[in-house]
């Protein structure tokens, strides 16, 4: 879905860990295509969790950091040109080799 971005990318997740998953934003950065990034405040504070994010932002991504406790972080939203969404029930971390991972992806009804 990444590689597939032309205008914009949301992405909600409660923590950003995983590398290929940065490299393709910072791809998409590179064709010029928006990307916003949220995160919870926990994820700017602790070490390996917070260098990714800040990659982006030095490439230009909008990244903020949310305090709010009602916030749902749990798992990951990506929302590609406004039409496209996937949503997991996992961050983008890392997962234990031979984990299931379950996701739903389909096009953002408007």
């Amino acid at each position: 879905m990444l590689q597939g971005a032309r205008r914009s990318v949301y992405l909600r997740t409660e923590a950003l860990a995983l590398v290929p998953a940065a490299n393709e934003l910072a791809q998409a950065l590179q064709r010029k295509v928006s990307v916003s990034v949220e995160l919870p405040m926990a994820a700017s504070l602790s070490g390996e969790g917070s260098q990714l994010p800040r990659i982006l932002m030095d490439l230009g991504a909008v990244v903020v950091f949310k305090s709010d406790c009602a916030g749902n972080y749990r798992g990951t939203l990506l929302v590609v040109d406004d039409r496209q969404f996937l949503y997991s029930a996992l961050p983008l971390t890392l997962s234990a080799p031979g984990a299931m991972v379950s996701y739903v992806e389909g096009a953002v009804d408007r």
